[in-house]
């Protein structure tokens, strides 16, 4: 309603790329149990994929930042055409239409990222919305709703990563962790 007001807060990892990408690659079961499940029907073709993107790539930073810049390359609209009824949404995004909105790209980041063995979850929330004219706030209306993924890292937790071209990426802290 008019004239309610909330209060967020929150943690931000303060880990650089570098420490990201020597982080352990080991995770807690508790992590794995849960962030790494895929539906047993998921196209090879989503997995065959990621493997191809990240063929190179030594580490789990390296891989969710070439899986993400991939995804970056693709067409944001947020009036895209459904998927074909009884398909895999992902399948046909990253291989059919390649035009999307958030939730098109987050779930393709979380599943690819999963087959290869990398703990993921899909975020839902808001953006930062419009700054106040009148003092310290943000107005946050329906319209800056946004889907992300977070990515778990050993020691440094949830890493949030941005596959969405309209949103800019994350900073990440060049320094201390």
């Amino acid at each position: 309603s008019t004239g309610d007001q909330y209060f967020i807060s929150g943690k931000i990892s303060t880990a650089s790329e570098a420490t990201l990408q020597n982080a352990d690659q080991q995770q807690p079961l508790w992590v794995t149990d849960r962030y790494l499940q895929l539906p047993a029907s998921i196209p090879g073709r989503i997995r065959l994929l990621a493997e191809e993107l990240t063929v190179n790539k030594t580490n789990q930073y390296d891989k969710i930042v070439a899986l993400q810049s991939f995804l970056r390359s693709y067409d944001y609209k947020l009036n895209r055409d459904k998927h074909p009824h009884q398909s895999d949404a992902v399948d046909h995004f990253l291989f059919e239409s390649k035009v999307g909105y958030c939730d098109d790209f987050a779930s393709s980041l979380a599943i690819m990222s999963r087959t290869l063995g990398i703990p993921s979850r899909v975020m839902a929330g808001y953006g930062p919305g419009i700054w106040g004219s009148e003092g310290d706030y943000s107005i946050i209306r329906d319209e800056d709703s946004h889907v992300w993924v977070e990515v778990f890292f050993s020691g440094y937790g949830w890493i949030t990563f941005e596959p969405t071209p309209k949103y800019p990426l994350p900073s990440r802290s060049s320094g201390q962790t």
